[in-house]
Parts: C-alpha cells; structure tokens; sequence
C-alpha cells in the first residue's frame, strides 16, 4: 500500500492497528496498517454505503475491505484495474491500464459491463 493510500486511510477515520515506523506526517495523523494481503493496490473507492473497496492492478481484483480488515472479492478476471469509483446508487466503475484502455461499470443489480474500450491515456 502506497504513503498516499495510508493517508487517505488516516483521513478517512478508520480505525488504526499499529503505528507504522519511519512515516512522517503533520501533526494530528496517523498512518498504520489497516489490512494485509492485497498486491498492487492502484485504486481505492468508499461505496455509497460507506464501504471501502480496492482495486489491486497485479491481481485483476477488486476487493471489498471490511470493517476488520478482511477481504471479500467482488470482481476477479480484470485486467489491470487501476482505478474505481462508485456512483450515488452503487454502481462499481473501473478503469483498466490495458493497450487502448478499457471502462467497464457493475450495477449493483447486474453484471460486469464493458462501458467504453480504445481509450488513450
């Protein structure tokens, strides 16, 4: 997990393990391990719901992160996942770092869409 991915954690208010050495932030904040086992994190999104997810691009999942730190996968088969957000009605939308670029959406009531594809970065 990246230096900026742990601060949005702190930010976020979630609750911290254990304090993490050798990071440097302004007073007030503070950066720990929130959970383990995801490789490659690219993207983190908070559902409507209030939920976090993230997107590992090594894996090709998105995970949802519960309040415990375990992990539940939602989408596996992806392509290089590299960012996500949700709209006000729950709907999942990833970005894929492939050649030409892929936008694909999740419904909350349906399947993996692909959105747009061709796309240049």
């Amino acid at each position: 997990m990246s230096l900026w991915n742990l601060i949005l954690l702190s930010l976020l208010f979630i609750p911290p393990r254990e304090p993490l050495p050798g990071i440097v932030l302004p007073e007030g904040y503070t950066a720990s391990v929130y959970c383990e086992g995801i490789l490659g994190v690219d993207g983190l999104a908070i559902s409507p719901s209030g939920e976090l997810y993230a997107a590992s691009e090594t894996e090709g999942t998105v995970y949802r992160i519960v309040s415990d730190g375990e992990l539940e996968m939602v989408l596996n088969g992806l392509s290089h996942p590299e960012g996500i957000a949700f709209d006000t009605s729950g709907t999942l939308y990833v970005v894929e770092d492939v050649q030409g670029g892929r936008f694909l959406v999740r419904p909350p009531s349906s399947g993996l869409e692909v959105l747009a594809e061709g796309l240049e970065f």
